[in-house]
């Protein structure tokens, strides 16, 4: 297990990783809860600092069964009052900061599960992967990761069909339709 490394000098990453430990997800069920708004807390550090409106940012269950939940976009990032953040149901935690994420809901109860990413090249540094994925958030996700997981998420997208927008979508980005699994 490696230890997280100081990317202090590092450009700004594709997006932001925000974890939750898959037994206390149930707290805040960002798969059934169909709230498009979420506050999270957040680690008093410089990637906290860097964090702004617009930015990326990807919630993923840590855990066997963990993968990608959810997926936004920064809204705002903010001094917790009293050092202090309530979560769903009401309950105080330690956080000096918290965010407020705009997510589109993802098709009820589906997510992608972590075995999507792991044995991938690209992914072999991810902090989502490793033992970072248990330090308070957030983690960053560089551009060769974030390729990946957009290849992922197209590749879901696909299989719900339900949710599929009255348009055609034109995607930008090669999908490669071969598996290699």
């Amino acid at each position: 297990a490696r230890a997280m490394v100081d990317k202090r000098g590092w450009p700004k990453p594709a997006a932001w990783g925000i974890t939750q430990n898959e037994s206390l997800w149930q707290s805040f069920d960002s798969i059934t809860d169909r709230s498009i708004i979420i506050e999270w807390s957040l680690s008093d550090n410089y990637r906290t600092q860097m964090m702004e409106p617009g930015d990326r940012v990807i919630f993923w269950i840590t855990g066997k069964n963990g993968g990608l939940a959810r997926l936004g976009f920064v809204l705002k990032v903010t001094p917790t009052p009293g050092g202090h953040w309530k979560d769903a149901l009401g309950r105080r935690h330690k956080a000096p900061y918290s965010g407020q994420f705009y997510l589109p809901p993802l098709p009820n109860r589906r997510y992608i599960h972590r075995s999507a990413f792991v044995g991938k090249p690209a992914m072999s540094d991810c902090e989502l992967l490793g033992a970072a994925a248990h330090s308070q958030p957030p983690l960053r996700i560089e551009p060769k990761e974030w390729t990946v997981i957009k290849r992922e998420l197209i590749r879901f997208d696909r299989t719900n069909y339900d949710f599929r927008a009255p348009w055609p979508i034109r995607e930008n980005v090669a999908v490669n339709t071969h598996s290699c699994r």
